[in-house]
């Protein structure tokens, strides 16, 4: 079975809100907290955003890897 965690409401490091236009090969960085994932005990393996067209976007990082260990205690 697919677990999913959703954040409606993500901090942003810009200080922006979802939803927001991007232009091409801009980013944006959303912070979660693990008070955030309360009640999900499964392994984080990525994060992942869908665009208004579409597509897909997912990738990890050292904290997401340190936050998934965490809520697995």
């Amino acid at each position: 079975m697919d677990k999913r965690l959703s954040f409606i409401n993500p901090s942003l490091a810009e200080g922006g809100k979802l939803p927001m236009r991007l232009e091409s090969k801009a980013s944006v960085t959303a912070y979660f907290t693990t008070s955030d994932c309360a009640g999900f005990y499964s392994r984080i393996k990525c994060a992942y955003a869908w665009t208004a067209s579409g597509e897909k976007f997912n990738g990890n990082s050292p904290a997401l890897r340190q936050i998934s260990k965490k809520l697995m205690k």
